[in-house]
């Protein structure tokens, strides 16, 4: 049996490490930009996610030529030929490969249907922009939100400050990095701003943070 994984192109050897460390036991079978797939040891061997850097992942049931192109498939990124289509009653993926090949993948976990999930916020809450959801999202839809608490964290390219508003809510602490104007209600003991380019800041300028 097989076991098949769509990550962000670009993101394929991250995913590889991290199922190493998760599931050594699992064997690569094929990669290529966008998707990854697996043998598992045995038919009883199961994983559980979800997984860091995968989108979506599930058991593959098999492939078949594509006589025609097929339509209603999303695109996975412009850079990559590679699509899918998502069946909500079934759970079952049709992965587009160059084309001319689908892939069917009976999925156990689907990032893309965690996003759909609406995001909950109390009445009147004000925020700097619309990332403050975004990363509140995001950590809703992996199951981290309730446990990301007390870090040090980067915020690059964070002007006007949503996702270090949500961050700051969370009682972290955020160096942002932004050449831009914050937002002044991220302004305390826990905020730090180095109004520059990214490509200006000597990591140790970080180190004293």
């Amino acid at each position: 049996m097989f076991l098949v994984f769509l990550t962000i192109p670009g993101n394929e050897s991250l995913l590889k490490k991290e199922l190493s460390h998760r599931y050594p036991e699992l064997k690569l079978s094929f990669s290529t930009k966008g998707l990854v797939s697996f043998k598992l040891p045995s038919l009883s061997y199961s994983v559980t996610g979800p997984f860091f850097y995968s989108l979506l992942y599930g058991q593959f049931l098999g492939k078949h030529k594509a006589e025609t192109t097929p339509a209603h498939f999303e695109i996975l990124s412009p850079e990559i030929p590679l699509s899918y289509k998502y069946d909500v009653s079934s759970r079952q993926v049709e992965i587009l490969l160059n084309n001319h090949e689908i892939w069917k993948i009976q999925t156990d976990y689907n990032f893309f249907e965690k996003l759909t999930l609406p995001v909950e916020v109390e009445k009147g809450s004000e925020f700097p922009s619309r990332s403050y959801l975004k990363t509140k999202q995001i950590l809703q839809s992996l199951g981290l939100e309730k446990d990301f608490r007390n870090h040090q964290i980067l915020d690059i390219g964070s002007s006007p400050g949503g996702n270090a508003a949500y961050l700051l809510n969370k009682n972290n602490c955020v160096t942002a990095i932004d050449p831009a104007e914050m937002d002044r209600s991220l302004i305390g003991d826990h905020f730090t701003h180095i109004k520059r380019p990214v490509q200006e800041v000597a990591p140790r300028e970080l180190e004293k943070k």
